[in-house]
């Protein structure tokens, strides 16, 4: 008879000051089943934001949108956080003994109804496009909590196309082109002017990665403005139909250029940017973008 032995040690709390808060990661971690064939450990973490000042409720709300928002575009798929706790430094129970602890006011209720529901399976590391290490480690975080509010609505815009399937293409493919033309505008300062160009500035912003996966950068932008064109003029141009793919496929190009800008904008290390080549989603894509994109 074999016996098998099984260890865990669960990594070390980690802990980061910034402007205004402090954010903590506690790790946990379950275990199912007694069998050793059927034994199970889900792993987990609650991350904690302390702010240096007590804040309203639509402001401590905000950051846990932002947080959400933060993991959906990172993992490439639709969160799971489990619970959201507010609390207060003057209310306190104690505890078993003797300590005393925050009392913790759940959030019950989804802050967004019409956020889609979980994936039907767990997001594996190679799903994800930047993982926390990419993003800074909590530094990374705080750095995302503190971007302007007005990147706010380009992220939702972004994230309504990309994980709202109910959405008739073409509402979502001028969803997410309203999100880049918007983010152009915001990170240039209204300095660059025409949608093509927006595109263009948005592409340079991105880097090497992007131009390498879609070919051909000065195409792609007039074949995403003649598209954006048709759909919200109802125009019927084919200027560059031979390059012209499904409203889909550019719908996701689009969306993961804006992504890969916010990443930019945080500060996201350029070896991690680089390393979405490699992602399942982009290598998925990749033969398309060649089919299309070639001039």
């Amino acid at each position: 008879m074999v016996e098998y032995r099984l260890s865990y040690r669960p990594p070390k709390e980690e802990m980061v000051s910034t402007p205004g808060a402090t954010i903590s990661l506690r790790p946990s971690f379950q275990t199912f089943g007694a069998s050793s064939r059927h034994a199970r450990l889900d792993y987990g973490c609650v991350l904690k934001i302390e702010t240096s000042r007590p804040g309203s409720i639509e402001e401590l709300v905000r950051r846990a949108i932002r947080i959400r928002n933060l993991l959906s575009l990172a993992i490439d798929a639709p969160e799971r956080i489990e619970a959201t706790h507010l609390t207060h430094p003057s209310y306190l129970e104690d505890g078993l003994h003797g300590e005393r602890h925050p009392i913790a006011i759940e959030l019950f209720r989804r802050w967004d109804q019409n956020f889609p529901s979980y994936p039907e399976r767990d997001v594996q590391r190679f799903d994800m496009l930047f993982t926390l290490s990419d993003l800074g480690g909590l530094e990374g975080i705080g750095n995302w909590l503190r971007l302007s509010t007005e990147y706010d609505v380009i992220v939702q815009a972004a994230l309504a196309m990309q994980f709202m399937p109910a959405h008739f293409v073409d509402a979502r493919f001028l969803s997410v082109a309203a999100s880049a033309d918007a983010f152009a505008r915001i990170h240039s300062g209204n300095s660059v002017v025409t949608f093509h160009n927006r595109l263009a500035y948005l592409g340079e912003l991105a880097g090497q990665v992007f131009t390498d996966w879609v070919g051909d950068l000065d195409l792609w932008t007039k074949v995403v403005k003649e598209e954006r064109n048709n759909v919200a003029h109802g125009e019927n141009k084919s200027t560059y139909q031979q390059y012209r793919p499904p409203r889909q496929l550019l719908s996701h190009s689009v969306y993961y250029l804006v992504i890969l800008c916010l990443m930019r904008v945080l500060g996201v290390d350029d070896a991690a940017i680089d390393g979405v080549r490699e992602k399942y989603r982009f290598t998925q894509l990749q033969d398309m973008f060649d089919h299309y994109f070639t001039s």
